[in-house]
């Protein structure tokens, strides 16, 4: 991030959580980061042109994780709407056929990356020590990291107490609800966000309210405005209603609705 603008939203596609060393406030913008999984084209890229134009008039911050073959086509499209890896190898590089390191991620153009997403976890069964070796060898390339947990005991398993928290996300994700019909209901995604916070106070203090907390779990454009309204809530990942574009400006519209957004569901699909 680079300017006061950024207070608002990364500048440069980048999605920090500070401006230098001045955390952003946590509830100055909310987030919205779009999980492509295993999904998306150049095309699908150049469809988001005309959001990223408006994303830097939207009360919300924009991010998009497509597939590692991508980042460097979304990087080189995008300008506003930050680009990240879905996941990194927690070493910085060696024999690891298909994997993705940290430093190529950033090499590529992205400036933050997903950790611990269920359906990576379910791919290559990472231990606790697992995710944290990937935590500090994203943090040591560049990489902000957006730390994917289902409960406060995997949080502190996992997260190292020496993290930056500058540069750390939180998003929880009840593994029942992903791939899902029905997100959490409010109740619940308040108070397990609230009990995060709690937990990261216990490493952090006063500071741990500076870190976003985001919700990922059959999150669509009928209930996105009452998650983001939830308390502890600072944004949402989402994963079928990132594609195709029309889809996910109907998202960021209804994230967006009581702000009076821009018409961006009359982009193409």
């Amino acid at each position: 991030m680079v300017a006061t603008a950024s207070l608002r939203r990364p500048c440069s596609g980048k999605f920090a959580m500070s401006v230098a060393d001045t955390p952003v406030p946590r509830r100055a913008v909310p987030r919205i980061v779009a999980n492509w999984k295993m999904r998306g084209s150049t095309a699908a890229i150049d469809a988001l042109v005309d959001m990223d134009r408006r994303a830097v008039t939207l009360p919300v911050a924009l991010a998009i994780c497509p597939p590692a073959t991508l980042i460097a086509a979304a990087r080189a499209r995008l300008a506003a709407i930050a680009i990240g890896a879905q996941d990194v190898h927690g070493a910085p590089d060696g024999p690891f056929t298909g994997a993705i390191s940290a430093g190529l991620a950033a090499e590529a153009g992205a400036t933050f990356t997903i950790i611990g997403h269920v359906e990576s976890r379910a791919r290559t069964h990472p231990t606790p020590a697992d995710l944290a070796a990937q935590i500090r060898t994203a943090l040591s390339a560049g990489l902000d990291v957006l730390l994917c947990v289902g409960d406060v005991a995997d949080l502190l398993a996992c997260l190292p107490a020496d993290t930056a928290f500058r540069r750390l996300s939180i998003a929880y994700e009840p593994p029942w609800a992903i791939g899902g019909a029905d997100a959490a209901p409010i109740a619940t995604i308040s108070a397990m966000h609230d009990a995060l916070r709690t937990a990261l106070a216990t490493l952090w203090g006063d500071a741990a309210d500076d870190v976003p907390i985001l919700y990922g779990g059959a999150v669509d454009a009928g209930g996105a405005a009452a998650i983001l309204a939830a308390p502890q809530v600072d944004g949402v990942l989402i994963g079928r209603a990132s594609l195709p574009a029309a889809t996910f400006a109907a998202l960021v519209d209804a994230a967006t609705v009581s702000a009076a957004p821009l018409p961006l569901t009359e982009l193409p699909a």
